[in-house]
């Protein structure tokens, strides 16, 4: 039997495994020497149960999750509007081929089309593939927007 992947919101019930996931996504990032709190990534994951002002999508084979992404609606400084906002997206390695991510990132823009957010915007900052995702957004149709840029304290 074939096992295709599903993309859906995320419930209450995925949280044990969504923690799991972020941890391999902190570990595979240029973050990794941050610590992971888990019960503070469990009270995130709880506070966007059937929130109107965030979710998250995940990539589920099966019964397994294999790829999340989380957004949020964010007020406009100059207006009451809102724009869409991805905080992380992450997928397991061996499943980054092909259009899953594609797949992904549109069940978040129709979530943000519902809310009636004026604009999504999604960040990379885990990993080094910015050109392969560069390619990506410009084949989804998105623009490159801003530069960010840190100094750590500590």
């Amino acid at each position: 039997m074939i096992v295709r992947p599903k993309i859906r919101q995320f419930v209450k019930a995925d949280i044990p495994q969504l923690i799991e996931l972020g941890r391999e996504c902190l570990t595979e990032s240029r973050f990794n020497y941050l610590y992971y709190d888990v019960q503070r990534i469990r009270d995130q994951w709880l506070q966007g149960v059937d929130s109107p002002y965030e979710t998250a999508f995940v990539i589920e084979f099966g019964d397994k999750i294999v790829g999340m992404s989380a957004v949020r609606l964010i007020q406009y400084d100059y207006n009451y509007d809102f724009f869409a906002n991805d905080y992380f997206t992450y997928i397991q390695p061996e499943h980054r081929k092909g259009l899953l991510v594609a797949k992904l990132f549109k069940a978040l823009q129709q979530w943000a089309i519902e809310k009636r957010a004026v604009e999504i915007r999604f960040n990379y900052g885990f990993g080094d593939e910015n050109e392969r995702i560069a390619k990506l957004m410009k084949v989804m149709r998105y623009e490159k927007m801003n530069e960010q840029y840190r100094k750590m304290l500590m």
